[in-house]
C-alpha cells in the first residue's frame, strides 16, 4: 500500500488499507494518520458515511485524531 499510495496520494482506500495493516501490527498511531488522511480525502469527495465509520475506529484508538476529522468536518463547506 505504501508504493501505490506513492503512485495515487488521493486514494483513500489505499490509506484506509494501510491503516489497517497498521492496526493488525499493533502500530494504532500509525494506523490513525493513516485513517485521518483517508476520512480527509472522503470528506472531500462526499462519502460522510465512510468518514463517520472510521471515525468510529479513530475513536477508539486515537480520540485527538478523532477530534481532528471532526473539526476538519466542521470547517470543510464541502461536508454541510
Amino acid at each position: 500500500y505504501q508504493q501505490l499510495i506513492k503512485q495515487d496520494n488521493k486514494n483513500p482506500d489505499y490509506h484506509g488499507e494501510l491503516g489497517n495493516i497498521y492496526l493488525s501490527q499493533n502500530k494504532p498511531q500509525l494506523a490513525a494518520n493513516e485513517y485521518v488522511i483517508a476520512s480527509k480525502i472522503l470528506a472531500d469527495q462526499g462519502a460522510l458515511f465512510r468518514v463517520q465509520q472510521l471515525q468510529g475506529v479513530l475513536y477508539s484508538i486515537n480520540t485527538q485524531k478523532a477530534e481532528e476529522v471532526r473539526n476538519y468536518l466542521k470547517n470543510n463547506p464541502l461536508t454541510h
